[in-house]
């Protein structure tokens, strides 16, 4: 089997698309992985040292062929700037599309937000005629509306609208949780199958978790900081709550992560 996974973050990145990547090219079944993506620049806004600013690129990471397509960089994350940085991932992908010259079996894509940048990858999955799978990390519309960023009711129809599309023209849509499971159905027919994001097992392994401890109770968070993640609601939480000697401990980059 031959994949190609469209994600706009990847290694030296860390996000779990990393470790997804790697597990399959070790794989005996998989005879060819690829991965495209763009210049490398969350969460500092800059392109990482190593890498060509203007340039499309193409190089490996041991087993695994990797295609960087160019971007405007996230700057300080203003509503501005994101918006630069994922249209620009979505124009500069489908430009960049013709110099894919090998031939898969399946394109995988790993869509944080927006959803817009699964758009490449449903063109390419048409060039070719093969089967796209799309794994959800964010919920949209959901998503947008919930950062409070636009409010706009007809803004809101035409993105509800552009990810009905992306949703019907996959193959099947993998989502990380249940809940997501009603709200895409109501969007499309496509099949849905859940596929949890994996943990970082070395992290878990060497760390140890005690739970059950009433002096120095803690409540661990492990994944984006972000404005969607609404984090503020579990510190309302805690303050509110009759336990004492509560801790959150936070693992993930974003944003609003200003530690």
């Amino acid at each position: 089997m031959k994949i190609i996974i469209f994600t706009q973050h990847f290694w030296p990145e860390n996000f779990r698309i990393n470790n997804i990547a790697e597990y399959l090219s070790k794989k005996s079944i998989i005879k060819k992985l690829s991965v495209f993506t763009a210049k490398p620049n969350y969460p500092k806004g800059k392109i990482f040292k190593g890498f060509k600013k203007f340039s499309f690129e193409q190089n490996k990471k041991k087993k695994i062929k990797i295609y960087r397509t160019q971007i405007i960089p996230r700057g300080k994350a203003k509503s501005i700037n994101l918006i630069l940085n994922y249209m620009s991932y979505v124009f500069s992908s489908l430009i960049n599309l013709v110099r894919i010259k090998d031939n898969y079996d399946i394109v995988f894509v790993y869509c944080t937000s927006p959803i817009f940048q699964a758009i490449p990858a449903i063109v390419f999955s048409k060039i070719k005629k093969i089967p796209v799978v799309l794994w959800v990390q964010d919920l949209w519309p959901d998503s947008v509306k919930e950062t409070g960023y636009i409010n706009n009711f007809f803004i809101i129809k035409i993105i509800k609208f552009i990810t009905k599309i992306i949703y019907n023209n996959c193959d099947l849509i993998l989502v990380q949780s249940r809940q997501f499971i009603k709200p895409i159905n109501a969007l499309t027919k496509t099949k849905i199958r859940i596929f949890l994001n994996p943990s970082e097992f070395n992290f878990v392994k060497n760390k140890k978790f005690n739970c059950k401890s009433k002096k120095n109770r803690k409540i661990y968070y492990a994944g984006n900081i972000g404005s969607v993640q609404n984090l503020e609601n579990l510190v309302q939480f805690c303050k509110k709550t009759a336990l004492k000697n509560f801790k959150i401990v936070l693992f993930g980059e974003g944003r609003k992560n200003n530690g």
